[in-house]
This record gives C-alpha cells, structure tokens and sequence, in this order.
C-alpha cells in the first residue's frame, strides 16, 4: 500500500507478486476439456434443435461421475420430457444418472411474469447450493433469464451482474445461448451469440455447437479462451454424432478434428488423424497416450486405429487385386 501526497490511498501490487500469489493457488481445473475451466463463466451457444442441451447434460454427467456435485438449472424440459428423452428405445429402462448431478424443480420459477424474478430466484438459489458445498452449474438457457439481450446495454448489465455474483461465491458456470437462425453455411462466430459483443465481452470463454451440412453430425467450435490457447478453431473443430446408446444416454460420439468450411460443404475427411493414431499405436503408445496427444478420448483413439487398421487392409487387398489382374494381363 503506497500513501501519496494528496493523502488519498490505495492498495497496489507489481505484476510479479500478483503472478506468484497465483501459482501458490490451488490449481483450477478443467471441467470439460480446453473449453470450460473451473471458476470461470463460460456460454455454449448454437441454434434450435442443433443438441446444446444434451450435449451439456453430457458435460454434467461427466463432471458428476468424477466425484463433483454439479446442478443443472433446466429452464427448457418438463420432467416429462426429460424422462422420454433418456429412455431406452423399447421403452422399458432409462439411463442411470450419478446421484452427483442435481437438477432443482423451477416449475414456478419458471412462469414468473417478471424476468428480474427469474434472475433473483436463480441467484438465490446457487447461493443456497453453495452452502451444500456445490460450486458447479450449468444454466439451460440465458434466454428464460433475460429474454431482452438484443439490447445492448441490457446484455451488458445481465452478463456483469452474473459474472459479480459468481465471482463472489467462487463458482464455475456453464450458461447456455441461442444463436438466430443461420444462413446455411454459416461459419461460426461470437457475433452468433444474441447479445453477442455485450456478452462476448464480459464472459471468460465461449465455444459453439453447429451442424455438418448433409450429415446427421455436429462440431464443436472454441471462441473465446482468457485462461488458455485456443486449440478447437476453424481449422480443427471436434465433430461427432448424437447418438442414442443402448442404456438410453444420448451421447456425442467423438469422431476427430476437421476443418470447418470443409464441414460447412459436406466433406469430412478424418483419415490423417486415424493415420496418426496408428502411427502412434506401432510406436507402442496406449490408447489413453494416443488419445492425449491427439485430443480424443482413449476409446476413440482405439476406435481410429482399428479403422486404419481395416482401412491399411483394404488399401493392401486392392493393391494386391490390381497386381494379379495385371498379371493376368501381361500373361495374355
């Protein structure tokens, strides 16, 4: 603390002594890969119907299995709805969830005339959660919060009111957005997200969700990261299938990177990235290394090498075929 001459003062620190005070910190981690890391406030947007929901209970489930108590604030789903969604296809079973993810009932929170209630209500109870010692949540969506974003300066004081009052409980958050309808074709940007510049500004990290043209896929796109590199650009966005497994769990099968415009005209070729992880295989990597190094789950990247493998085998039987028919050639 320095006193100047005026006698106003102020505390002050160098950069260096702010710098050491957070490496002796505990070490924040990160909740699901690059994109969303703890005590940040973080928005996954994407337009209607494109999977933002169930590709963000997937993220809490995640979390949850690991042992961290997450609440999922759902705004969108009955409980109805949400029971049909995760039943098996014959109807008779549905998915066990960890007993770690909580899901609070906002049925009356959710009819509130007044969206200022809605906010009061929410903030009211995080900080009730926090006391049960549960520091994780995702809000599903923004839009039952405030549905006046469009308006700039609205944006502006929602998104630096959430962020204050997260700061102050020492919370992560995961808020969910809308993007308008896009063009078709449409690369991924902030200025998607409604509110975009008013809200991209305050938030820590965002990353999108968009559709692969003819395909029943989707991608992940990063946006925005203060506390790491961006590694999910449009050179190399995550794309995968939803998909329904046999215990009734919805599910975003990673299948590798790509480059989005590619995505955007229909073509996805992967076959490089199955090459390197087979590469890596015959050095004598685990699927859990080769997954690492690549940045896909260890049972993608056994899933890769076993498609070069059949791949490298087909490619060898044609070789093979082509050669004995011009044998046959060559012999006639």
């Amino acid at each position: 603390m320095k006193e100047y001459k005026n006698n106003t003062v102020f505390e002050y620190s160098t950069l260096n002594e702010i710098v050491e005070y957070g490496m002796k910190a505990e070490k924040r981690e990160y909740l699901y890969k690059n994109l969303w890391i703890e005590k940040e406030l973080t928005v996954f947007f994407g337009t209607a119907n494109v999977g933002k929901s169930m590709i963000a209970v997937q993220i809490a489930e995640e979390i949850a299995k690991k042992g961290k108590k997450v609440m999922y604030f759902d705004y969108e789903l009955s409980e109805q709805q949400l029971s049909d969604r995760y039943e098996t296809e014959d109807g008779a079973r549905h998915y066990v969830f960890s007993e770690n993810l909580l899901r609070p009932n906002l049925d009356m929170d959710k009819y509130s005339p007044s969206y200022k209630e809605r906010l009061e209500k929410l903030f009211r109870r995080i900080e009730e959660a926090t006391k049960l010692g549960i520091k994780i949540f995702i809000v599903d969506n923004i839009t039952y919060l405030n549905p006046n974003l469009q308006k700039g300066n609205e944006a502006a004081k929602f998104i630096i009111n959430f962020k204050s009052k997260m700061e102050m409980l020492g919370i992560s958050v995961l808020l969910l957005g809308h993007s308008p309808k896009a063009k078709d074709n449409a690369i991924l940007t902030l200025d998607k997200l409604s509110g975009s510049k008013n809200l991209s500004n305050f938030i820590d990290s965002c990353f999108a969700v968009g559709k692969v043209e003819g395909e029943r896929k989707v991608y992940l796109k990063q946006l925005k990261a203060r506390s790491c590199a961006i590694s999910m650009d449009e050179n190399h966005v995550l794309v995968g299938a939803l998909t329904k497994r046999e215990d009734g769990f919805i599910e975003f099968a990673e299948e590798g990177y790509a480059v989005e415009k590619e995505l955007l005209k229909g073509k996805a070729d992967i076959t490089p990235l199955k090459e390197q992880a087979y590469r890596l295989y015959k050095e004598g990597k685990k699927f859990r290394e080769i997954g690492r190094k690549i940045g896909v789950s260890d049972k993608t990247a056994k899933a890769w090498v076993l498609d070069y493998m059949a791949y490298f085998m087909e490619k060898a039987d044609n070789s093979l075929e082509n050669k004995e028919i011009d044998l046959k050639n060559d012999n006639n």
